[in-house]
Parts: structure tokens; C-alpha cells; sequence
């Protein structure tokens, strides 16, 4: 820049631009690749253990034996028609990982968050909307917190974020609050808007595989995993009400794109007897394993939900190689 100041004055313009060039030609990335030739610091990286600190579970045995744990950079959908329960399951995730002492960053961008916020009282609690609003709070009510962990709740207007807002947020949380996530929950995929202006919604392949893509890159930048939700079209609705009793990612809304960059994708199945299998208050769910990094693909998982008090829990299911 001083050099520049003295060909500025002098007018040698043509010196400035090839300074400018060689300038901006500078890269201060100190990682520069693997050698395949350097056998020993290529066997050391492919054999160093994983710290599983940094990993996570869902929350569910089957889940853990069929996904494993999510490593950080790593993006999971649970997909599902309109009004499945969706937020159900991604809210089950953020409580499961809570109890475990995990820190849960949870972007809503059409949930509000003080619905959410009861919701995760009512599976803390284990309590129905009622019986929660009656609830005294003492000692004994509070001691059913974890001594560690956090779920932080942040609203957003749909199609108002994009994975830099949302990192932004995470940024504002860990300057003031000093808290670092462990997990990142955002509900969900088709009303996240992309960080490129550029791209047109009507592309929807281009433009939602872009958004995938991004949230996947929030994982990496943040060095956690990300579990997000996408949407299943009518295709995958029942005539009698519910979801039809097989879905995969062909029936996904709007864009393969989605599916296309997901390192996970696990489609939601509900029928209308599914829905009141158990009685009123309690129902049952079907996973249905579509993309697995793991390759057991095409597996099925039962679970059980309550929906006075927004919990789901495994059905005694057959091992994955039974269930296909």
C-alpha cells in the first residue's frame, strides 16, 4: 500500500494493478493437502479414533445402530408429508440430546418458539398442556433438569434466514453467552433462504440443493452436526388421511437436491390407523431408511408417540436385517 501511494503520485498506474495482483494472489491457508507419498502421516490420519465427544446421537438405540453417531459437518432430514409431526421429531432430538448434557441450538422458522418451549416442558416434565400449566415449580420440579446442557430456541420469519443469519446467531451466543453448540437443530429446509441472491426459487433443484449445501457448510464451519426436516408432496398423502404406508425420497417436495447433498435421509411414515394405534393420546411412526452413509438402506423403525407429552420411544422392533 505504501509502494502503491508512490506510483499513485508519480502515475504509474501499471505498477499498481500488477502489485494489486500479486496481492491478492497471497493465500494464507496453511493446510496443503496429504501426500499419499507420506505413508506414515497418511496411516496415522486414517487410523486416529474419532473423539466421540464431538459426536451425537439421536437419542435412539436403533437410530445409533443403524445411522451411528453423527460426526460434525454432517447433515440429517427426517422428511414427511404436511402436518406428520415433523417438529415433533426434530424437538424429540434437541430433548434427547439436552438430557445427555449436549448444548442444542433450535432455528424455528414457522413454529413459534413459546409453542416449542412448551412443547419441551411438556417431554421434560412429562406432562400434558394442562397439567404442565398447573404445575409448581419447586426444588424437586427444577431438579429434573440435567446438571449440564442447554436447548437455545431462536425464531426466525420463514424465508427471512439463511445459514449465515443463523450463523451470525450462533456467533452473538457464543460472545455473549459463552455457549458453544454441540448440535444444530433447523426446522426446516424449504422456508431457509440461500445466502446467494443470485439464485432463483424457480430452480427449485439448484436452489434448495444450494440451501442444503449451505447448512451442511454451517455444520463444518460450527463443527457440529445439523438435523433439519424436509417436506414429502401429495404423493405421499393418503386418500384416508395420513401418509401412505411406503414413502421414500421419491415423493420429496420440491427438489432432489435435497436428498442429493444429505448425508441422511429418513422419511416420516404415519397412516391414519397408524395415528390412533395406541388410543387417543398415543400412536405409532415408521422411519423408513432411505440414504445412509452407513449403506443400510431401505430399513424400516417403529416407534411410539405421545402427543399429550410430545415424546417418541422405540417399539420392540426386529433387528435391521429382520426389517427391510
Amino acid at each position: 500500500m505504501v509502494h502503491s501511494q508512490i506510483d499513485l503520485e508519480k502515475g504509474n498506474y501499471s505498477s499498481i494493478v500488477e502489485r494489486m495482483k500479486e496481492a491478492v494472489n497471497v493465500n494464507f491457508d496453511t493446510d496443503l493437502g496429504v501426500s499419499v507419498r507420506d505413508v506414515e502421516e497418511g496411516f496415522k490420519k486414517i487410523t486416529e479414533t474419532v473423539d466421540i465427544s464431538k459426536t451425537i446421537s439421536l437419542g435412539w438405540p436403533s437410530f445409533d445402530r443403524v445411522f451411528g453417531r453423527l460426526q460434525p459437518g454432517e447433515l440429517f432430514v427426517f422428511a414427511g408429508i404436511p402436518g406428520i409431526g415433523k417438529t415433533i421429531w426434530l424437538g424429540s432430538v434437541a430433548m434427547n440430546n439436552f438430557l445427555e448434557g449436549k448444548n442444542v441450538v433450535v432455528i424455528t422458522l414457522e413454529t413459534s418458539s413459546k409453542r416449542l418451549l412448551q412443547r419441551y416442558y411438556q417431554a421434560l416434565f412429562h406432562k400434558s398442556k394442562s397439567q404442565l400449566f398447573n404445575t409448581e415449580l419447586n426444588e424437586t420440579t427444577k431438579a429434573i433438569l440435567p446438571e449440564k446442557g442447554e436447548i437455545i430456541i431462536k425464531q426466525f420469519g420463514a424465508n427471512t434466514a439463511s445459514a449465515n443469519d443463523i450463523s451470525a446467531f450462533i456467533n452473538d451466543l457464543v460472545t455473549y453467552k459463552n455457549f458453544v453448540p454441540d448440535l444444530i437443530i433447523v426446522d426446516y429446509i424449504l422456508i431457509t433462504k440461500t445466502n446467494d441472491t443470485d439464485i432463483s426459487a424457480e430452480n427449485t433443484y439448484k436452489y434448495y440443493k444450494k440451501v442444503t449445501e449451505e447448512l451442511r457448510n454451517l455444520g463444518v464451519e460450527w463443527q457440529v452436526p445439523v438435523v433439519t426436516a424436509a417436506q414429502v408432496n401429495r404423493e405421499g398423502q393418503s386418500e384416508n388421511g395420513g401418509s401412505k404406508a411406503t414413502i421414500t425420497s421419491k415423493q420429496g417436495s420440491e427438489s432432489r437436491g435435497i436428498l442429493d447433498t444429505a448425508d441422511y435421509y429418513a422419511v416420516i411414515i404415519q397412516t391414519s390407523q397408524d395415528k390412533k394405534k395406541f388410543g387417543e393420546h398415543e400412536g405409532a411412526y415408521t422411519i423408513y431408511v432411505d440414504k445412509n452413509r452407513n449403506e443400510l438402506n431401505g430399513i424400516r423403525l417403529d416407534f411410539k408417540v405421545d402427543y399429550e407429552t410430545f415424546t417418541i420411544k422405540e417399539e420392540q422392533t426386529p433387528t435391521p436385517k429382520q426389517r427391510k
